[in-house]
């Protein structure tokens, strides 16, 4: 099966991706929640990361079964064909999107670990303690105490 993205209307990825899905052709739109107040509360609102796209995949191009979605409008095309854009690279923006760390029981106190996402990415740090499913570390160039969420964070071990 082939990946191929595909321009929406405005507005229109999270209905597209959920129109596919109803044919039954697997798709996905990057999201990512922003934060914004509202009534002195903070909420969450899922907006895509890149606006007026959704990838989808099928095992063979069909432009009848893609016309049919009423919220895109035109495939993504690349020197005059259809583009298609690698597994790997869909896998890269699930992983941007969802970072994890794998084996979260497997962090002990005195661990030497690298941070690979978010402020601190590159950083080396030592575990200082694991409480559930959260580290407190100490970063060794900085000096200072972080505490970090395995499940919005990854790290490895060095």
């Amino acid at each position: 099966m082939i990946w191929y993205a595909i321009h929406v209307k405005p507005k229109c990825e999270v209905k597209a991706t959920h129109y596919f899905e109803k044919l039954g052709v697997q798709s996905f739109v990057p999201l990512i929640s922003k934060p914004f107040k509202k009534n002195n509360k903070v909420k969450h609102l899922l907006k895509p990361i890149i606006n007026g796209y959704v990838f989808f995949k099928v095992i063979k191009l069909d432009f009848k079964l893609i016309n049919t979605n009423p919220f895109t409008k035109s495939i993504v095309l690349n020197y005059g064909k259809p583009a298609i854009i690698q597994d790997e690279e869909i896998q890269i923006l699930k992983d941007y999107l969802t970072p994890s760390t794998e084996n979260k029981s497997s962090f002990q106190a005195g661990m030497n670990v690298r941070v690979e996402n978010g402020v601190f990415a590159g950083r080396d740090a030592q575990i200082i303690e694991h409480r559930s499913d959260n580290v407190i570390l100490i970063l060794k160039d900085l000096q200072i105490k972080i505490t970090l969420s395995l499940a919005n964070n990854k790290l490895l071990t060095a």
